[in-house]
């Protein structure tokens, strides 16, 4: 992947997860799904949340996912990296492998999150939101976050897949989850996807989970 190519890639992600948040977020003052008590209520509990976000982004994304890996790797330009188990794949052989290895892996590290008493203490800050909207989606702690990274970063090392996959994966991604979490009342189609989907009632049911965080629907898509 191109330098170029790759700032585009940086400008999608960031400029899909800002424009879905503040469609969400004027979707919500309008129609509601759940309305806040006080409009001063909600607005408090979105900078809390966001504020939370910028943590995860300097601790999580930063310090687990740049400063622990190569400037090279992290530039997501190649797969001269890892024990290149799929190097010499066709590239949409390399795309479908890696978005089915990482969804499965996603799957497990969030399934141990909810059984594993030290990983739950992480993740139980995103589980602790009462009131479920968009900024739901990006209020986890810094220590559940660099877990999934870290995760992440050693299944493309050992599958040798190029990081930029993974770049393009996480614009998807982080879209569903701003989807999942939107305190919003979506069309009955929606709904319909759940056998190839975890759609918003489906998550909603996940956060409905106990307080040990026994919970149902681990997966994001």
């Amino acid at each position: 992947m191109s330098p170029q190519t790759l700032v585009w890639v940086r400008v999608l992600y960031a400029g899909s997860l800002l424009g879905l948040l503040a469609f969400f977020l004027l979707w919500e003052d309008g129609q509601p799904r759940q309305a806040f008590g006080t409009a001063r209520a909600r607005w408090r509990h979105v900078g809390r949340n966001l504020g939370l976000f910028v943590w995860v982004v300097l601790g999580a994304d930063y310090l687990a996912g740049q400063w622990l890996v190569s400037s090279q790797s992290l530039l997501l330009r190649s797969t001269d990296w890892g024990l290149n188990l799929a190097q010499h794949l066709p590239l949409a052989a390399q795309c479908g492998l890696a978005w089915l290895a990482s969804d499965l892996l996603d799957y497990g590290v969030h399934r141990l999150s909810h059984r594993v008493g030290l990983l739950w203490r992480f993740h139980a800050v995103h589980h602790s939101d009462s009131h479920l909207d968009v900024s739901s989606g990006l209020r986890t702690h810094p220590v559940d976050t660099a877990v999934h990274v870290l995760a992440t970063l050693g299944l493309y090392a050992v599958l040798g897949l190029p990081l930029w996959i993974e770049g393009l994966r996480a614009i998807i991604c982080n879209a569903l989850s701003l989807v999942q979490h939107a305190n919003v009342r979506f069309p009955d189609w929606v709904e319909k996807l759940s056998p190839v989907l975890v759609t918003p009632a489906q998550h909603r049911d996940h956060h409905d989970a106990d307080a040990n965080g026994r919970a149902c629907h681990f997966g994001l898509c």
